[in-house]
């Protein structure tokens, strides 16, 4: 009876404390189109919280998937995208310049080219406040 009693409290506890640090963290909208040498590959539109790492497959002949990672740096937020290439049984990460910007929804461009070898990346993204 006393443990029953004691648990209670412990897990009400632990509820709240999950809510409150679960509630801090910001989620975003990131509008984002990537082309590889024009064709696209990703969503478009991501629902992503403030640290979080998202992945998408990709089925493109060399591309297994896309990460995008966002992180929240006082006014600004940093998006980074990764572009994962399988070439045979080896996996060769690619990851593009990152965008720091304002989360107001506007919209940012850059064309990428890592190597004679790599596609042509065009990428624009925006973010915004979910």
């Amino acid at each position: 009876m006393l443990i029953r009693k004691a648990t209670i409290p412990i897990v009400l506890s632990l509820l709240l404390l999950s809510c409150l640090t679960g509630c801090n963290n910001k989620a975003y909208i990131l509008k984002t189109n990537i082309l590889l040498d024009g064709i696209i590959a990703g969503p478009s539109e991501i629902k992503i919280e403030n640290g979080e790492s998202v992945e998408f497959a990709v089925k493109l002949k060399d591309v297994n998937y896309i990460r995008y990672t966002l992180s929240e740096n006082q006014q600004q937020v940093d998006i980074t995208a990764q572009i994962i290439f399988r070439q045979g049984d080896f996996v060769n990460t690619n990851t593009l310049p990152s965008f720091s910007m304002l989360a107001d929804g506007q919209e940012a461009f850059m064309e990428y080219k890592a190597e004679e070898s790599a596609p042509n990346v065009q990428w624009t993204v925006s973010v915004k406040p979910s």
